[in-house]
């Protein structure tokens, strides 16, 4: 944390010395710079792309997380060096493409504050939470005659598309300006996993025989967009409001909504000790018969779950919050912010300080919490007050120390004026 706290420091002290613009011409080269209120918006369209994908970790390195990026086998010493402490791992993963087009040319409303805009994206998020017990099993396999536990564990993951419209208001005139967007989207639930164990969930075994608690819940869900299954449909509302001539307060939920599946949700649960003590033999002659070994096989794993398969179901489909204010001083702008992305995550934390390089150039740096401490950097620039391009680095405490921390990422912006 102290090292992470250091680099952020030298880093506000950097982007302050090189940043000498007044105030009067710092956002110039920015008319409508998205969502921007610190100066009027102009009439013009807007197309908005933005890119991102982050992995946050808690109680894994990077070191291990690397091999899974690039498609590599882990070697034993990183996973015993990751295993050592008995401490929860956790696990963020959210990767995002998003379009956005905005006619600020003519309002098609009798309020002539208000356009329309349209939206598309495809989003994805993960959350992992495990015991280290249930780390060891599913990394070094059943290694020794302890008892692992694996309670209050998780897995969840979503992947849906969305496609939208709505409108976007804008109000510059008053002392306080603001922006408001409003979005309806119509989402198709790609992938949808949900698996969460409870209570008195472990595994204790001998050489010749173990005991199984199971006390879980787990639904699977899959569709795609020939049979149009998994569609629901999704609202996103974001407001940016002036609150006095240096200060902005912003809030957003994106996604809030749901999506039906027919007759393509499998759903297992089990409350229930298990006991195996091997396989019966009650002739010699049918070690040569496959199907009674598999037959023993499965009657024994069928015991670990009740299951219903290809039910209809709908799920919620939980938002992502976020609200944010920033306030601008003589040394630069500052933002504190809080980040939940769905039910089952937990809440980002961060404080960004951002200030102008040159006339086209802004820089930033960002320290927060999420599982664990983090550092991002990020950079926009203005090409012919036409033009924006966003670029940003997260976990950079990782990448500088991959053996202490866990995590990478990358966001990419980009937007035309026309």
């Amino acid at each position: 944390m102290k090292t992470v706290f250091k680099i952020f420091t030298i880093a506000i002290f950097y982007f302050q010395a090189e940043a000498q613009n007044n105030d009067i011409n710092k956002w110039k080269n920015f008319d409508n710079y998205y969502d921007n209120l610190y100066k009027p918006t102009k009439k013009t369209e807007i197309i908005n792309v933005t890119f991102l994908q982050n992995i946050s970790a808690k109680g894994l390195n990077n070191k291990f997380l690397y091999p899974f990026i690039l498609n590599k086998n882990l070697d034993r010493n990183t996973i015993d060096n990751n295993l050592k402490s008995n401490k929860l791992k956790k696990t963020e993963i959210e990767n995002n493409i998003s379009f956005t087009y905005i006619n600020l040319k003519k309002s098609t409303f009798k309020n002539k504050n208000i356009f329309w805009l349209l939206n598309g994206a495809f989003m994805g998020r993960t959350s992992i939470k495990m015991s280290n017990d249930a780390a060891k099993l599913i990394f070094k396999g059943n290694t020794d005659t302890s008892k692992y536990i694996f309670d209050d564990c998780y897995f969840y993951n979503i992947k849906y598309n969305k496609l939208g419209a709505g409108f976007f208001l804008i109000d510059n005139k008053s002392p306080k300006p603001l922006n408001l967007k409003f979005i309806i989207n119509i989402i198709q639930v790609v992938n949808n996993i949900d698996f969460v164990t409870f209570q008195r969930n472990y595994l204790k075994s001998s050489e010749d025989s173990f005991e199984l608690g199971l006390n879980y819940d787990a639904t699977f869900a899959s569709s795609n967009l020939s049979d149009f299954n998994g569609m629901g449909l999704s609202s996103d509302i974001s407001i940016n409001y002036k609150t006095n001539k240096n200060s902005i307060f912003s809030f957003s939920i994106t996604d809030l909504g749901f999506a039906k599946f027919k007759n393509s949700v499998n759903f297992y649960t089990s409350n229930n000790i298990h006991k195996f003590e091997g396989i019966q033999i009650p002739d010699i002659k049918i070690l040569n018969d496959n199907k009674y070994f598999q037959g023993q096989i499965d009657s024994t794993v069928n015991k670990f779950s009740n299951k219903r398969e290809n039910i209809s179901k709908t799920i919620f489909v939980a938002p992502l919050v976020e609200m944010a204010y920033t306030t601008s001083h003589k040394s630069g702008y500052y933002t504190a912010a809080v980040r939940k992305l769905g039910l089952k995550n937990n809440p980002e934390i961060s404080l960004k300080y951002f200030n102008f390089i040159n006339q086209k150039m802004i820089g930033g740096v960002s320290i927060g919490y999420l599982n664990s401490v983090f550092l991002n950097a990020d950079a926009s620039f203005s090409i012919k007050n036409k033009i924006y391009f966003q670029i940003g680095l997260k976990h950079l405490e990782a990448l500088i120390l991959p053996s202490k921390f866990g995590g990478a990422g990358i966001y990419a912006g980009f937007q035309i004026l026309y």
